[in-house]
């Protein structure tokens, strides 16, 4: 299957996911449009940013593109795609598959319409939302949680590691700014370190490893124009799950490189 837009997958990138998004339906119906048509229509949203009624006619009906995602979204298909990779990449690194070590940072963006979960963060100044992500020595999303602006780093930031938790026994240290002061005794419940990682300079940015890869990591999604300047969901569990997708489609990029396509970003940590 030929490429249509640079956001499809290639027959590599297809291999090493397709199994997890053919499964039957309950009735054994066979499918009427190709799964794989279906994921390149929605990694074009997420590159593109575009609206589910502009999505170009070569894709399956948006209803269709639609009842797929949110179906993908709600029985873990996602996470089971998510997973995998983050295991082949960290692998690929030389690193075991559960990370010993993450960092923890937020980003408020305004919303863009009507939505369920938005409030004014008063430091930022910005109405809207607030994504709350971890991430592990590589970049590589470990966790994401979507709130309103007004909620605290602190109560943001423990809420998600509650959540990664669950799923991530060998976590053993956070790296965080200082806005997470306070957080250690929360996090020492959960048999979590919280290292502060502090800028050497009031006056000027400085790029600090232990932040600079959380930070480059949201620049990475923020190449997806679903996660761009605005929030664009009316649900913060669409919001969580778009950073997912994107997320998914960095991981194949680097896994499985376009021919033609300069691998630009390595998994290396910054400098």
């Amino acid at each position: 299957m030929g490429m249509g837009y640079p956001s499809d997958l290639t027959d590599e990138q297809w291999a090493s996911i397709g199994d997890l998004f053919e499964a039957r339906t309950t009735m054994g119906r066979p499918f009427v449009h190709e799964r794989r048509l279906i994921v390149n229509a929605i990694l074009y949203q997420s590159r593109t940013g575009c609206q589910w009624r502009y999505l170009p006619s070569e894709f399956p009906p948006r209803s269709t593109v639609h009842e797929c995602f949110t179906r993908w979204r709600d029985d873990g298909t996602w996470d089971a795609v998510h997973q995998r990779l983050q295991d082949l990449a960290r692998a690929q690194s030389g690193h075991d598959p559960g990370p010993g070590a993450a960092v923890l940072d937020a980003q408020s963006v305004p919303n863009a319409g009507p939505a369920e979960e938005v409030g004014y963060d008063a430091g930022k100044k910005i109405r809207g939302r607030k994504r709350h992500i971890i991430v592990d020595s590589l970049g590589l999303l470990i966790g994401v949680l979507v709130t309103s602006a007004y909620i605290s780093d602190i109560a943001g930031g423990h809420k998600l590691l509650r959540k990664v938790r669950l799923t991530n026994s060998m976590l053993g240290i956070v790296r965080c700014d200082s806005g997470y002061q306070g957080l250690d005794k929360r996090a020492s419940r959960l048999r979590l370190k919280i290292e502060i990682v502090k800028n050497p300079s009031r006056h000027s940015f400085i790029p600090v490893r232990d932040r600079w890869i959380v930070e480059r990591s949201l620049a990475w999604f923020s190449a997806q124009r679903r996660l761009g300047k605005r929030d664009l969901e009316h649900t913060v569990i669409n919001a969580e799950t778009w950073v997912k997708v994107a997320s998914i489609a960095m991981m194949l990029n680097r896994l499985h490189p376009k021919p033609g396509t300069p691998q630009a970003v390595t998994w290396a940590p910054h400098p």
